[in-house]
């Protein structure tokens, strides 16, 4: 394990390896994977804080990455009871957020709402 990189260990179960928050927060690569621009989604703030350890909480982390963190953490427990990831602009995200379902999305917002739903993000929340 080189110097720069850390483990954060739940007890008794699979590490998790971060990757060195780079200078600039968004670096636009998976904090755990290092993936490239990972598709975008979204998590209510309690179901962020819960799962991602406070000194991690700056990094991005792709829809792969987040379903193994809360595997290990305890196997979705809380994301199921307070509501999980989302593709951005989906009509759930829509309707979690106060946005009108049918307003329309730009060709940006699209992409983002493509890639989330791409990725295997839900749509609904189950």
């Amino acid at each position: 394990m080189s110097q720069l990189q850390f483990r954060f260990e739940f007890p008794s179960r699979p590490p998790i390896r971060w990757q060195p928050l780079r200078p600039r927060r968004r670096s636009g690569r998976c904090g755990i994977c290092a993936a490239k621009n990972p598709a975008f989604f979204d998590v209510p703030d309690s179901v962020w804080r819960h799962y991602v350890p406070p000194d991690e909480r700056g990094h991005i982390v792709c829809i792969a990455c987040w379903r193994k963190l809360v595997v290990v953490t305890d196997d979705g427990a809380y994301q199921r009871a307070h509501g999980g990831p989302l593709a951005l602009w989906c009509k759930a995200w829509r309707k979690r957020r106060g946005f009108s379902e049918d307003e329309p999305l730009n060709e940006f917002r699209f992409r983002l709402w493509q890639e989330g739903v791409a990725a295997g993000v839900p749509e609904k929340n189950g």
